[in-house]
C-alpha cells in the first residue's frame, strides 16, 4: 500500500537523521499490456506531479483513460 511505503520512508530516515525531513509523494498507475512504456511513464508521472501538488506525504492514482497524454 502506498500509505506504508511513505510511512517506511520517513520512519527509516527519521531512525538514522532524526533532524531530517523527508517527505514522499508516490504516482500510481495500473494498465493492461497494450499501453506503450513510455506512455505509462506519461501517465504515472502525472499522478505523481498531483500528489505532490496535494502536499506532502501524499499519493495519487493515474486516471488512465486521459487520452490528452
Amino acid at each position: 500500500k502506498a500509505e506504508t511505503i511513505i510511512e517506511t520512508i520517513k520512519n527509516e530516515i527519521g531512525l538514522e537523521y532524526p533532524d531530517a525531513r523527508l517527505t514522499t509523494s508516490i504516482g500510481i498507475a495500473k494498465t493492461d499490456d497494450s499501453m506503450s512504456v513510455g506512455k505509462l511513464f506519461k501517465i504515472t508521472d502525472n499522478a505523481l506531479y498531483k500528489a505532490k501538488q496535494s502536499g506532502k506525504n501524499k499519493y495519487c492514482f493515474a486516471d488512465v483513460s486521459d487520452s490528452a497524454v
